[in-house]
C-alpha cells in the first residue's frame, strides 16, 4: 500500500494493489474536477482510495472510493468497475450526482429566505438532518431537467441499503441478486428502510404526470416503450430528474 498526495486542497490518493501512477493521476485529476465544477463552498480535503483486487474471477475487482469534505459536509462514494479507469469514471458520476442534489438543496433553501441554519447543512459530530422541503415549482412550469443511464449491479437488498447510505440518496436502484429483478430500495422519512419492485409499464409524460398528481418523492416504473425499469423523481428545485438502468 502506498499514498501520493497532490497540492489541490489537500488532496490524498491511497492504493493498494497493482495500481499504476497513470490511473492515480487519472483519479486526481478526474475526481477534483468535477468537485471544484460542482461546488462552490470551500473544499477541505479530498481522499482517494483505489484498490485492485488480486483475484481474476471477481466481475468487478476494481474498486474506487472517496471522501471529500465541502465546508463540513461529507460526501463519500464507492464503486466498483470492471477496470480501474472505468470504476474512477463512475466515481465522478456518483460524486457529481451528490453535488448536484446539495446544490439543489441549498437553491430551494434560498429560496425560502435565511434561518438560523440551513436544514440540509451538516457538520462533523452532527446527527443527520432532515432534508429540505421541495420547492413548490408550479406543475405546468417543471420540466425533466436530468437524465441519467447506468448499468445496475446485482446487490442483495441490505447492500443496496447500505449503498444508499453511503451516497446519502433517498432511494437506489438496483438488481436483487437473488431474483434478478429491477428493485428500488427508499428511505423513509422516519429513517425505515424497503424495498419494491416497478407500479407497471408507463410512459414517460405518464409518469411524470403521476409524480406531479401524488407529491411523493419518485415514481419506480418500466418504461413501456424500452421495457427499462426507470425511476423519475422529484428534485429540491422543483424540477424532475429520470433514472435509468442499462
Amino acid at each position: 500500500m502506498h499514498a501520493t498526495s497532490a497540492p489541490t486542497f489537500g488532496i490524498q490518493v491511497t492504493t493498494r494493489g497493482d495500481v499504476g501512477e497513470k490511473m492515480i493521476r487519472y483519479a486526481q485529476d478526474k475526481i477534483s474536477r468535477v468537485a471544484r465544477r460542482h461546488t462552490k463552498d470551500p473544499i477541505l480535503s479530498l481522499r482517494i482510495k483505489l484498490t485492485a483486487e488480486p483475484n481474476p474471477s471477481r466481475g468487478r475487482p476494481a474498486i474506487a472510493q472517496a471522501s471529500l469534505d465541502v465546508n463540513g459536509r461529507l460526501i463519500r462514494g464507492h464503486v466498483a468497475g470492471v477496470g480501474m479507469q472505468a470504476a474512477i469514471d463512475l466515481l465522478e458520476e456518483r460524486l457529481r450526482d451528490q453535488l448536484e442534489r446539495l446544490a439543489d438543496r441549498r437553491e430551494a433553501l434560498r429560496k425560502r429566505g435565511p434561518g438560523p441554519r440551513d436544514a440540509g447543512e451538516w457538520r462533523h459530530g452532527d446527527p443527520p438532518s432532515p432534508r429540505p422541503p421541495f420547492f413548490d415549482r408550479l406543475p405546468e412550469e417543471r420540466q425533466v431537467v436530468r437524465r441519467k443511464t447506468y448499468a445496475l449491479h446485482p446487490l442483495t437488498a441490505a447492500d443496496a441499503a447500505d449503498e444508499m447510505r453511503q451516497l446519502d440518496y433517498d432511494f437506489h436502484l438496483y438488481v436483487d441478486a437473488d431474483t434478478g429483478q429491477e428493485m428500488v430500495v427508499r428511505r423513509a422519512e422516519d429513517g425505515t428502510v424497503s424495498a419494491s419492485g416497478p407500479v407497471g409499464d408507463l410512459a414517460e409524460p405518464e409518469a411524470v404526470e403521476r409524480l406531479s398528481l401524488t407529491g411523493d418523492p419518485f415514481l419506480f416504473y418500466r418504461d413501456a416503450a424500452t421495457g427499462r425499469a426507470t425511476v423519475a423523481y422529484r428534485r429540491y428545485n422543483g424540477h424532475y430528474g429520470l433514472i435509468t438502468g442499462a
